[in-house]
């Protein structure tokens, strides 16, 4: 199985900003409500990850959540 999509419940935690553009940064900001732009939640605040077959289009996928 190869990674088809991952979906994650926010696009960065408030302990690791180094990487947020410079546009997206909001200061003195202390909540990470902000690091969900399209506010998708993934059970929990977990990460969705799909996969396939790349040997057979006709194999189902399967999903896993972190």
């Amino acid at each position: 199985m190869t990674p088809l999509l991952t979906i994650a419940s926010s696009e960065w935690h408030r302990n690791s900003t180094s990487w947020i553009p410079h546009e997206d940064r909001v200061p003195g900001t202390s909540d990470d409500s902000w690091s969900n732009p399209p506010e998708i939640t993934v059970l929990d605040a977990n990460h969705l990850q799909l996969y396939a077959c790349p040997a057979n289009g006709g194999h189902p996928h399967t999903d896993l959540v972190q």
